[in-house]
């Protein structure tokens, strides 16, 4: 071989590998050139808490599809999923995994307690932080790379106070999920605010994580009489706690969070489930969504498919309007800039940290669907 094609060939394995080693990551060279911008997903996809990665996983999937065909966005996304089973240690594992290993420039997580456990992590690190189901008023303030897909359900708390009360309700029971932020942020705001316009909470009870067994709860807030029961749980919960219902033959006027909008409520908790009222930031599918979830998924539209269509549609949104290279502060700044977005979940503005503020609709189970209340 001539000695000078050695040398040329010499310097091109060079140039190489001095852009593999000063390259943090695939996203920093990628300037809306065709390379995938790297976006970690922590997500419960298997346990108890599997509804809500199931939920997420489907409206992320369907919008990273459209995103990745469309000419409306000159980015290509590549999302790398972690199961986290519902744990928050193994929530902490995979997020370190995602930014040391994966070089993510950001990060989805789930529900409230993973989120929390998260965002230190992603603040120290400088990565984005986009939470799709996480209700937590703490978030609101947790650093200036977490963003906040949901609003805080103490606001809901408070709603589903006036509302119940204005239904006729004075006395009432609070059942709770007391390892959740959020949950425990409603039951806080909905206790005040029902006594504050003269109601009586006569009992308030918690449970932790692990149980499965809320008949002592339960029969504690039975022996109270109340007239409605606030129930304050996650999705993972409430099959078993309306089973559990209908056993005691509680005779109450039943009242939920958001989380009551799942499938395997209704088909897991059958009659029991007919009548209950809820209280949800989720608008209602418009039918182009239901048909393409159908055609997708051979399913109708889960609970947190359309935030999270929405969430990843706005993230695509900011990196699309990135002048340069791609990195997570560049994301940053441009997400902080997104100040309303209309989608599938309906309009929405963001508040200048970054926060979600969304409307709150007053839902209702009847004859097995999800229907307005009036």
């Amino acid at each position: 071989m001539d000695k000078g094609v050695v040398v040329i060939v010499v310097l091109v394995v060079i140039a190489i590998g001095a852009i593999s080693l000063t390259s943090d990551s695939l996203f920093s060279l990628g300037e809306k050139e065709g390379k995938a911008v790297k976006i970690g997903a922590v997500l419960p996809l298997t346990g108890k808490q599997a509804p809500y990665g199931e939920g997420i996983m489907d409206g992320l999937e369907l919008a990273l599809e459209e995103i990745n065909k469309s000419e409306e966005f000159p980015v290509k996304i590549e999302l790398v999923y972690e199961d986290n089973a519902g744990n928050t240690k193994d929530t902490v594992s995979a997020v370190q995994k995602l930014i040391n290993v994966d070089r993510v420039v950001a990060l989805i997580t789930g529900v409230s307690q993973h989120s929390m456990a998260s965002a230190p992590i992603a603040e120290e690190s400088q990565v984005v932080l986009y939470t799709m189901a996480s209700q937590a008023r703490a978030l609101a303030t947790a650093g200036d790379y977490v963003f906040k897909n949901d609003d805080d359900l103490s606001m809901l708390g408070e709603q589903a106070a006036e509302q119940i009360f204005s239904f006729g309700h004075k006395k009432v029971g609070v059942l709770f999920a007391k390892y959740n932020d959020a949950t425990v942020d409603a039951k806080t705001s909905f206790v005040k605010r029902f006594e504050d316009l003269g109601g009586e909470v006569v009992a308030a009870e918690g449970f932790d994580k692990a149980e499965g067994d809320f008949r002592t709860y339960l029969t504690k807030i039975k022996a109270a009489e109340p007239t409605a029961l606030f129930l304050d749980a996650l999705m993972g919960d409430n099959v078993a706690i309306l089973k559990q219902v209908k056993e005691l033959g509680l005779d109450m006027k039943i009242f939920s969070n958001g989380t009551m909008e799942s499938f395997d409520v209704i088909e897991g908790a059958g009659e029991t489930a007919e009548g209950i009222v809820f209280f949800t930031f989720q608008g209602f599918p418009s039918q182009g969504f239901i048909e393409k979830t159908q055609a997708k998924y051979g399913h109708g539209v889960r609970r947190w498919s359309m935030e999270a269509y929405d969430g990843l549609k706005i993230l695509a949104t900011a990196l699309s309007r990135i002048e340069g290279e791609i990195t997570s502060d560049a994301l940053k700044e441009e997400l902080s800039k997104i100040r309303e977005y209309d989608g599938e979940s309906g309009s929405f503005l963001f508040d200048e940290q970054g926060n979600a503020r969304r409307k709150i609709f007053v839902k209702k189970i009847e004859n097995g669907k999800f229907a307005p209340h009036k």
